[in-house]
């Protein structure tokens, strides 16, 4: 299975990944790695990516997540059509069997907070507004589940490990 942390930026998808990925003995992929030097200098200018910059971006993640049967991932994937070419990438020819997509969700002031905390991003504060705009609610055909990442990562993981416990 691969189990896909999304959310806007802030919100703890590395940190909580990367934890989740180390305790399950899976391997971690950052999307945030993947992303093109162009991509990468259009948000450290401030403006926010389109749907045609993103689409080469998940293709490559897709393609990734091709070569694990299990993986953790921590990327945004902030629309449906987003996460729907994580499961089958552009072309409908090669699907990834099962994705757990688990949403953390944090209040605004938290994900601020924690973006101009981080070093070395390519991800300014100000970028976040127009992520939590983006943000599109799970429908029902979405393998999917919501976790309050407010708190400390240690709850945040354990609420993680329960859900793939029962997901199995």
């Amino acid at each position: 299975m691969i189990i896909a942390l999304i959310g806007p930026s802030g919100c703890g998808k590395t940190t909580v990944g990367s934890a989740l990925a180390q305790r399950l003995h899976y391997p971690f992929i950052d999307a945030d790695d993947y992303h093109s030097e162009g991509n990468r200098t259009k948000m450290a200018r401030g403006s926010p990516l389109t749907d045609t910059d993103r689409m080469p971006w998940l293709s490559l993640i897709h393609s990734k997540l091709n070569e694990y049967p299990k993986a953790v991932l921590a990327c945004s994937a902030l629309k449906r059509n987003y996460r729907q070419i994580l499961i089958q990438g552009l072309e409908p020819t090669c699907h990834i069997n099962e994705i757990l997509f688990i949403l953390l969700q944090a209040e605004t002031g938290i994900l601020a907070q924690r973006v101009v905390q981080r070093q070395s991003h390519f991800m300014p504060v100000s970028l976040l507004q127009s992520q939590l705009q983006t943000l599109e609610s799970f429908d029902e055909n979405e393998k999917a589940y919501i976790v309050d990442a407010h708190r400390p990562v240690p709850e945040v993981l354990d609420d993680i490990l329960k859900l793939v416990t029962e997901m199995q």
